[in-house]
């Protein structure tokens, strides 16, 4: 019986077409599929799109669509992307298929049953580009650290789940298994993020009062699921957890994703995981930023290939037009 190989990119935010920097990432993780085909492993390969949150809300009504209407049309890009990359993919997820909606809810019972989600009142920083509240130490000068924007202050009772209490544990199990999260600094900077401090319980839900588009919680009709607790369990309910035949397969597998999501990757993910009792994914890589060769803009600085070719505004044309960019043929099978 061959080894198994599960490869993961992180599932694109739909409040914008696709760009470079989404082909760039998803093209490694292809690479990697490849490259374990060609050893005679059972390889799957998983993409997809994250359709809930505030942004998307915002960006539907800019466009004068409803949010499952402007969800649909962007997904659509995406997908019909990849086959002009030369990509090939195993699988393809959206956070507003049926199945995923019906296995996160199943997951934060569990977590719920678990005692490890609680209700309470909080008051905190609240950026909108990253969906998430910032507590006084994370941010920089007042400011959101990936933004540079003032956040909102937004009192209200929300659903937060007890992530605080799995942090030494993490930090133990980073230590002691050096691949975990690679390359080096990026492990480092989880660790350094661990013994902050500035670390909290996970704020993982919005009142239906000022965001409907999301996951109803199980345990609470009145709230939705908060975006990334409902965004990274797409890794594990696209394979069937708890029951299904390839989550039984393929799981744990290897997620690879960019920088500015490397904290919940590496933070928020494993404590849900160890809350749930479900195994931990085996690696979390973190992709560099590569430079075009012929441009001194990096791949991942959207803004900055505004600047000097309007290249973003398309993931198509983008890699029509870099002349670095080839695509690889497909390996067979065996």
């Amino acid at each position: 019986m061959s080894s198994t190989f599960y490869i993961t990119t992180p599932i694109y935010y739909v409040n914008a077409r696709p760009h470079l920097g989404h082909a760039y990432t998803t093209i490694v993780a292809d690479s990697l599929r490849r490259f374990h085909t060609l050893l005679g492993e059972d390889t799957w390969f998983l993409t997809g799109t994250d359709e809930h949150g505030d942004k998307i809300v915002k960006a539907a009504e800019a466009a004068g669509q409803t949010p499952q209407e402007f969800v649909d049309g962007i997904s659509g890009q995406f997908q019909a992307l990849w086959p002009k990359l030369g990509i090939k993919h195993d699988q393809f997820i959206r956070t507003t298929d049926a199945d995923h909606k019906a296995r996160v809810q199943a997951f934060l019972q569990k977590v719920y049953d678990n005692g490890d989600i609680y209700f309470g009142e909080h008051g905190g920083h609240y950026c909108t580009g990253c969906e998430r509240f910032y507590t006084e130490k994370e941010l920089e000068n007042g400011l959101c650290p990936q933004h540079l924007t003032k956040p909102d202050f937004i009192q209200e009772k929300n659903y937060f789940f007890r992530m605080s209490k799995y942090l030494p544990w993490l930090a133990g199990h980073i230590r002691e298994n050096p691949d975990f999260i690679r390359p080096e600094r990026y492990r480092n900077e989880v660790l350094s993020m661990i013994e902050s401090g500035a670390l909290e319980d996970l704020c993982i839900s919005r009142p239906k009062t000022r965001l409907e588009w999301g996951i109803e919680l199980p345990f609470d009709k009145d709230y939705v699921c908060y975006v990334w607790f409902d965004a990274l369990l797409n890794y594990i309910s696209a394979l069937g957890w708890p029951d299904g035949d390839k989550y039984a397969a393929y799981w744990p597998g290897e997620h690879l994703v960019a920088k500015d999501i490397l904290k919940p990757h590496g933070v928020f993910w494993p404590t849900m995981l160890k809350s749930a009792g479900v195994p931990l994914c085996t690696a979390i890589g973190s992709s560099r930023t590569p430079r075009c060769p012929s441009r001194s803009a990096t791949w991942s600085s959207p803004s900055k290939w505004r600047n000097i070719t309007g290249w973003m505004r398309s993931g198509i044309s983008c890699c029509a037009t870099c002349s670095s960019v080839r695509t690889p043929a497909s390996p067979k099978r065996r």
